[in-house]
């Protein structure tokens, strides 16, 4: 595993992604099983994902709604299970203890603030 530049390991961000999209998406949805290549020879460094899984958290009990690798709430339980936040998910307050991370992080979406500083 390649380190960047800023000493964060690239696992993490896709750890924290993962975090991200289930808060973002109020706990409906998580993407996970991220895999891929660190492109280091882009600017800025990119990563090439390949192959995600998506667990859905279905209100009206639909399985399988993104294919078989689709486990619903017990996916995303499994997830959590394993998960540590690391330093980006730290940076994001996705904490399940910030209350309000889902509304904060709206009210600033709505008001076209810009996130390429994250």
């Amino acid at each position: 595993v390649e380190v960047n530049s800023l000493g964060i390991d690239p696992s993490e961000y896709l750890q924290a992604f993962s975090h991200f999209t289930k808060c973002f998406t109020n706990k409906r949805l998580l993407v996970c099983d991220l895999q891929g290549v660190f492109n280091t020879n882009t600017s800025p460094p990119t990563i090439e994902l390949t192959d995600p899984a998506i667990h859905y958290a279905s209100a009206k009990g639909r399985r399988a709604v993104f294919g078989r690798t689709d486990k619903g709430r017990s996916g995303m339980n499994a997830f959590f299970k394993t998960h540590r936040c690391n330093n980006i998910c730290k940076y994001l307050h996705l904490s399940a203890k910030n209350k309000r991370w889902d509304g904060n992080w709206r009210q600033q979406s709505s008001q076209g603030t810009n996130f390429h500083h994250l």
